[in-house]
């Protein structure tokens, strides 16, 4: 008899070609009456790739023959029955995004719409990973007026609605890089940010450079692990 894992199962149950050589091995271990439920959210789309990851249910069945001890009774000092056992296994998920090949684009209305070639952000392997965000408003596209304290959090408040797309906060981040064009403001920015994230501490990276994307004094990327 051979022993299943269950999540290697589940990987081959939402493949076609896998799920058949699966039912003929099944059969091979006199498994009779096996059969495989896969739901629809689990199944691949036309071109290939598959839907959002949902919380859904694949059952898989079969009756399996299993002998009951020896029994004794005055006729039959030692006989033997056979008892047929109904076995149900539901596994519960789909396909995780670490199996999905495809890449999701993100693209929200509470942040900035993106001005060149590239997405607000992408989600791919499980992970979300954001575009730089300057301190924009969402709602004019212009700058925000204020000092370090107003731009960073503004820049926050853009990749919070960005990670919320993707089905992230910022307690998901693992990375951030600050972009500064100058380092004096280091304290400033700093603060905001401790505030913002609370207990949770991303890595973190902080470099200056010449000049940003329409005058900016701050700008931040961020990756961040998308929740199961």
């Amino acid at each position: 008899m051979r022993f299943w894992d269950t999540s290697a199962l589940l990987a081959l149950l939402v493949d076609e070609p896998a799920r058949e050589a699966l039912l003929g091995l099944l059969e091979e271990d006199g498994r009779e009456g096996f059969t495989v439920s896969v739901p629809d959210a689990c199944r691949p789309y036309g071109d290939g790739t598959r839907p959002p990851p949902a919380r859904t249910v694949t059952t898989v069945s079969y009756n399996y023959p299993r002998p009951t001890p020896p029994i004794r009774s005055r006729r039959s000092p030692m006989s033997r029955a056979s008892l047929t056992v109904p076995l149900t296994l539901t596994l519960y998920g789909c396909v995780s995004p670490h199996h999905d090949a495809g890449l999701q684009t993100i693209a929200v209305e509470g942040a900035p719409k993106a001005i060149g070639p590239y997405a607000q952000a992408i989600v791919a392997d499980g992970f979300l990973y954001a575009a730089g965000q300057t301190p924009r408003d969402p709602a004019t596209g212009n700058p925000v007026a204020g000092d370090i304290a107003a731009q960073t959090n503004r820049v926050l408040d853009n990749l919070e609605a960005v990670l919320k797309g993707g089905g992230c906060t910022l307690q998901d981040v693992v990375k951030v890089t600050v972009y500064m064009t100058d380092l004096a403001d280091f304290a400033g920015m700093n603060e905001v940010f401790a505030a913002r994230f609370g207990s949770h501490r991303p890595a973190r990276s902080t470099v200056q450079v010449a000049k940003l994307p329409g005058g900016a004094q701050i700008e931040m990327d961020a990756i961040a692990r998308v929740p199961h």
